[in-house]
């Protein structure tokens, strides 16, 4: 059985961009045995205790306290939590807001879309109604807004933000 290539060094400008030329190249050294208690299994054991943690208690501090209360009883990182445990809580809890702060903006963005997709969708459902004789009263009362409302839709169809009442 052969093994995959591992290079040494990757270019990202030849791996992705191959025989073009670039104003600059990032190479980076690859890194591939992981040994039992290195820097890079104890990051990788704290990213799963840390994924466990959120997953029973969320985004909270209670979840980094105890990642780093577990971390600490399996040598993972012990030195350095019991050096910037303050930190390292201050750092989780600082990217946990920006992922609320993303994510809230993400819903509000996502709500105004469906809000406006149906006043889009009652503003053609308006003039198609006009077009086959609907009274605007009747287009009202069919779409639940006032007739003050229709007569804008009609009058201006273009319109980018059209107000229910």
């Amino acid at each position: 059985m052969l093994l995959p290539c591992r290079p040494e060094c990757l270019s990202l400008a030849e791996e992705f961009f191959p025989g073009s030329a670039l104003c600059f190249d990032l190479t980076v050294r690859m890194i591939y045995d992981v040994r039992e208690g290195d820097i890079i299994s104890q990051y990788i054991a704290f990213t799963r205790v840390f994924d466990e943690q959120v997953a029973i208690y969320g985004r909270t501090r209670k979840a980094v306290l105890e990642t780093i209360r577990i971390c600490e009883d399996r040598n993972i990182l012990r030195e350095y939590f019991k050096r910037r445990q303050k930190e390292v809580v201050s750092i989780l809890m600082t990217l946990f807001d920006q992922e609320y702060a993303v994510e809230r903006y993400g819903d509000e963005k996502l709500t105004q879309g469906k809000i406006e997709g149906k006043i889009e969708g009652k503003i053609e459902t308006a003039q198609s109604m006009k077009k086959k004789g609907f009274q605007d009263k009747l287009i009202a009362e069919i779409l639940e807004v006032s007739v003050d409302v229709v007569h804008q839709w009609l009058a201006n169809s273009s319109s980018s933000s059209p107000q229910l009442n």
